[in-house]
C-alpha cells in the first residue's frame, strides 16, 4: 500500500513596509506621480478610491466642526493634505 505525505507548508509572506522617505523617493524616481491615486497606509502603498459625495460632505463637516478650535488656537486643521508634509520638509 502506498503512503501519501502532505506537502510542506509554504513560508508566510511578509509584506515590505515602506517609510515616508521611501514613498517620496518613489515619487521622485517616477514610480508614482502626483496624479496617481495612492497613499501610504501602515507602510503599504495602497490605491485610493475616488472621492465621492459622502466623503466630500464628511470632510466639509469636520472642517466646520474644528473651525472654532482654529480660531481659539487649539488646533490646526489640515483638510485633504498629507500629515507628513511638515516632517519631510515638503
Amino acid at each position: 500500500m502506498a503512503t501519501v505525505t502532505a506537502p510542506s507548508a509554504a513560508p508566510a509572506l511578509v509584506p515590505h513596509r515602506f517609510t515616508v522617505a521611501n514613498y517620496y523617493r518613489m515619487l521622485e524616481a517616477g514610480i508614482f506621480t502626483e496624479d496617481d491615486r495612492v497613499e501610504l497606509l501602515g507602510g503599504q502603498v495602497v490605491d485610493m478610491s475616488p472621492i465621492g459625495p459622502g466623503h466630500a460632505s464628511a470632510v466639509d463637516g469636520c472642517g466646520e466642526a474644528f473651525a472654532g478650535l482654529v480660531v481659539a488656537r487649539w488646533a490646526t486643521v489640515r483638510t485633504q493634505n498629507s500629515p507628513y508634509d511638515r516632517f519631510c520638509n515638503r
